[in-house]
């Protein structure tokens, strides 16, 4: 090998030497920069997480230390993570602007939390002295607290919180917010004086001054339009109550107009408020009212005949004043008279529900099974009619028309209202027909006979009154109305010319009945004369007992067809009447006969005497001429059965 040929390889392998070298070199410089890299980005990411941290830290006193701390300790950590110093160098001093760059930018937003949270801290200060402020009685506390809100807004200034401009404006608005809710806690009115009185002066050196003049004026003039409106709204309030309370006066002038009870002390109230609202004419009303509620309670439990005494004694008085009387007699008479109307119109419909409403009695309960409970209802019925003179009535209206609905079913429901009222015995059960039958005598014959002890073919007489009037209707050829009017005309009519018209026409529908009933029974067709005066005593109360003797009905006496006694015979008759001295005669009459010269009448003359009925065995003695009276003027009646 030459040596020219021997330089050349050994530049060959210089040169490849060189070249592996570079290629290591450049191997080492790729991986730095990897390094450097993975440390930037991991620097980066952890850097963020911090600066997350901080947006949520609230100690900004040492949030700036620690953000430092943390981030060179970021730094020194990613660091360690590139093997080559000069490439570590390198990343160091590049990280070095980014801490910078964080540094920064933790300072700023420490300079913002403080400022926001300054912020913050001084409205909060602002709030609490202005209300502090308004609530203290202290005018010189409240002074202290304006004060030392001032300063707080200069500090807070100072501290680069606020502006020189915001200084100014919150201390201008916090000192006339004061001044506004001030001028709140005072009336309208007083808003009114106290601003019209600082607009008289430019400076009045009260807490008015912190409100501008213009402001000052509008806020007197909204005070000045409340006041108006709520002026009208008390006005308005006044008259709406005003109204209210003339309506509730009307209302119970109207009640106490239609006879509805009133409280007596809502009647004087009623009346001071119509004349205080010039109401002339409802407070005469109202006076009127009061007066009737009055008599209404006052009489609430009187009869008729005690109210009509009463009526008396005022129209006397009315007549003698001459002209002149009292406005409050002439009320009082005409307020009686439409009181003794209404009592009498509830007696004669209900005599039971109008005691127990104006006497306050218990009415005893009903029950058909029960005697006790009828003679208790009776003994009321008794008692009401003997004090107010009303009919004895022992059944109210309710159960009146209950037994009335089943009169509606014919004679099946007659016979069971019958078996019913006869509990009541003879005077109740005839009580109770006229009250569930007030126009059907024949019904209250045959309730009157029902209690009777009748045997044989009277045994079911009241039976025959039930069902005689469909026998009629079945066979109307029984009936001779010419010649039955005729043959009553001569044996019935003269001896029942003194008792009421109803009963004598509810007498002879009865006969009418039993008669139709009885012919029926023996399958007659046509008029039987014979039969009908015994069908007329029958109605009478006529029947045989159990010996055979004829009991009651039809009798006669000096040739003179009579009504005898319930339960007494034609002999028993004429036996007492013939053994009577002057004496029982006297007792039977309840007192001395006498002729209309006042003269006693002999006893003979009295036994000579026709007997007319005027009610069950009671009888007035007729003349020819007149009936016999008592010594002391009124009518001698003759009770038979006091004479046996």
């Amino acid at each position: 090998m030459s040596v020219r040929n021997a330089g050349a390889v050994g530049d060959a392998l210089s040169d490849v030497g060189q070249t592996v070298a570079n290629t290591g070199f450049e191997m080492q410089e790729a991986e730095d920069q990897l390094q450097a890299a993975r440390a930037r980005s991991q620097y980066l990411t952890e850097k963020i997480a911090l600066d997350s941290e901080v947006e949520q830290d609230q100690d900004h006193e040492t949030l700036e230390k620690r953000y430092t701390e943390r981030l060179n300790k970021i730094g020194q950590t990613t660091a360690q993570m590139i093997r080559s110093p000069r490439a570590r160098a390198l990343y160091e001093q590049d990280i070095k602007t980014d801490a910078a760059r964080g540094m920064a930018t933790i300072k700023s937003h420490v300079f913002t939390k403080k400022k926001d949270a300054g912020r913050a801290g001084l409205a909060e200060t602002m709030q609490t002295n202005r209300e502090a402020a308004l609530a203290s009685p202290n005018e010189a506390d409240a002074t202290a607290l304006l004060e030392s809100t001032t300063q707080a807004i200069t500090a807070a200034r100072e501290a680069g919180y606020i502006s020189v401009q915001e200084e100014v404006s919150q201390r201008q608005q916090f000192v006339e917010s004061y001044a506004k809710g001030r001028l709140t806690l005072l009336p309208d009115a007083k808003q009114v004086e106290t601003l019209t009185r600082s607009l008289e002066t430019d400076k009045t050196g009260t807490w008015t001054d912190f409100i501008p003049r213009d402001q000052r004026e509008v806020l007197r003039d909204q005070a000045a339009t409340r006041l108006r409106a709520e002026e009208r709204a008390r006005r308005a309030e006044q008259k709406l109550i005003a109204q209210e309370e003339i309506d509730e006066a009307e209302e119970i002038a109207r009640l106490t107009s239609d006879g509805v009870p009133v409280p007596q002390d809502q009647i004087d109230r009623a009346i001071k408020v119509a004349e205080a609202n010039s109401k002339d004419a409802l407070a005469y009303r109202l006076r009127v009212s009061g007066l009737k509620t009055k008599l209404s309670t006052e009489y609430k439990a009187s009869t008729p005949s005690e109210l009509q005494d009463d009526i008396n004694a005022l129209s006397a008085k009315i007549t003698q004043s001459g002209g002149s009387a009292e406005l409050s007699d002439i009320v009082a008479r005409d307020h009686l008279i439409t009181l003794k109307n209404n009592a009498q119109t509830a007696l004669n419909d209900d005599p039971l529900s109008w005691a127990a409403g104006a006497w306050g009695v218990e009415i005893p309960p009903l029950n058909w099974d029960d005697p006790r409970t009828l003679g208790e209802r009776l003994r009321l019925a008794r008692t009401v009619s003997k004090r107010t003179g009303a009919p004895v009535r022992p059944l109210t209206d309710e159960e009146a028309d209950g037994l009335k609905v089943e009169l509606d079913r014919g004679a099946a429901g007659k016979l069971e209202v019958l078996e019913q009222v006869k509990a009541f015995g003879p005077t109740g059960a005839v009580a109770a027909a006229r009250q569930i039958a007030p126009d059907d005598g024949a019904f209250r014959i045959a309730a009157g006979l029902s209690t009777l002890p009748s045997t044989g073919a009277a045994k079911n007489v009241s039976r025959d009154i039930i069902i005689g009037e469909d026998a009629l209707k079945a066979n109307p050829g029984l009936w001779d109305k010419q010649e039955a009017d005729r043959i009553a005309g001569e044996i019935a009519t003269p001896a029942m010319r003194l008792l009421p018209p109803d009963m004598r026409a509810g007498v002879l529908d009865a006969a009418k009945n039993i008669y139709a009933t009885r012919l029926s029974r023996i399958g007659a067709a046509r008029w039987q004369g014979q039969d009908w005066p015994q069908a007329i005593s029958a109605a009478l109360g006529g029947y045989k007992d159990s010996a055979g003797t004829m009991r009651g009905g039809l009798g006669s006496w000096k040739g003179e067809m009579i009504i005898l006694p319930t339960g007494v015979s034609q002999t028993e008759m004429d036996t007492a009447i013939a053994r009577a001295d002057e004496t029982k005669f006297a007792l039977a009459g309840g007192g001395k006969p006498v002729w209309s010269n006042g003269a006693p009448v002999p006893l003979s003359r009295l036994k000579q005497m026709d007997l007319v009925a005027e009610g069950d065995g009671v009888y007035r003695l007729f003349d020819g001429r007149g009936f016999i009276a008592r010594e002391d003027g009124q009518p001698f009646r003759l009770d038979v059965r006091k004479l046996r």
